[in-house]
């Protein structure tokens, strides 16, 4: 408005040099009432412009304050945003070593699950394997207790042989432990057999196929058919597998004493019944 204001005040002056020189006087005065009209509107728009401008200052003052207000606000939010990026960014971070860490832990399990897939074959296994052995030592068990009672059973032939041929053909006694001997049949306490003439004690030795206990060894000893009546049996101490069997071998009774009268030896006739019994307590 101030622009336009001086603007026609200017284009006025310029009329009013015009008029000077070409106008009347009529003109001359019109154009000085409408200059001061002009003058006066100029300085009511001055007043205005001044009163515009005070304003615009406190407007600019208030509008700086609060951007100056809102810029610290969204530096602060800024700063904080920048804050919870940085926090985020070591989140991530975090999560990614937790996510290796967890991808590492896996392939450990994995490994440690195939490890124990194998160790469970293994023993599946050697499971299978003891399962077999197991089984073989128990055929082997049963084939050395059958073994061990057919060898009782040829011993008590064997001896039970020889001392009926000794009683009843009145054979030597020196023959008769010849023939003991070459059996494998180790004859002691003879002096039994002169003093009493009824019965004769001796040890001899087995070689079983595999050690048995002692328990196993007498079941087998008392259960054998026959005349075997429970021989004293023992271990060797030094070879496992070999057994001492002691045993007394003795007469009928019914023929003893009829033996004993006829015979010079004191040795009886045949006897069809000998037995075999348990012998007394021997050193070992």
């Amino acid at each position: 408005m101030l622009g336009l204001v001086g603007t026609v005040a200017g284009a006025a002056a310029l009329e009013f040099k015009r008029l000077r020189k070409r106008g009347s006087v009529e003109e001359v005065n019109e154009y000085k009432k409408n200059e001061r009209e002009l003058r006066r509107m100029l300085e009511a728009a001055q007043f205005e412009l001044e009163q515009f401008k005070e304003q615009s200052d406190v407007k600019v003052h208030q509008l700086e304050a609060q951007l100056e207000t809102q810029t610290g606000s969204f530096q602060r939010e800024l700063a904080d945003w920048e804050q919870k990026a940085a926090d985020l960014g070591q989140q991530k971070v975090q999560l990614q070593q937790n996510n290796a860490k967890l991808v590492l832990t896996n392939l450990m399990l994995m490994n440690k699950a195939k490890q124990l897939e194998d160790n469970s074959r293994t023993l599946v296994a050697k499971q299978d394997d003891l399962q077999h052995q197991l089984e073989q030592l128990q055929r082997d068990q049963q084939a050395a207790e059958v073994n061990f009672e057919l060898s009782l059973s040829a011993l008590k032939e064997q001896v039970t042989g020889v001392l009926n041929r000794y009683f009843s053909k009145n054979l030597d006694f020196q023959e008769a432990i010849r023939d003991m001997q070459a059996l494998g049949i180790e004859v002691v306490n003879m002096d039994d057999l002169h003093r009493h003439g009824d019965h004769v004690q001796f040890e001899t030795k087995l070689v079983l196929d595999s050690p048995m206990r002692m328990q196993r060894l007498m079941s087998a000893a008392s259960n054998a058919r026959g005349t075997l009546r429970l021989p004293s049996i023992s271990h060797d101490k030094d070879v496992p597998n070999l057994c001492r069997v002691r045993g007394r071998y003795r007469q009928c009774p019914a023929t003893a004493s009829s033996a004993a009268a006829t015979s010079s030896r004191r040795s009886p006739a045949r006897c069809s019944s000998w037995r075999w019994q348990k012998p007394p307590r021997l050193a070992q």
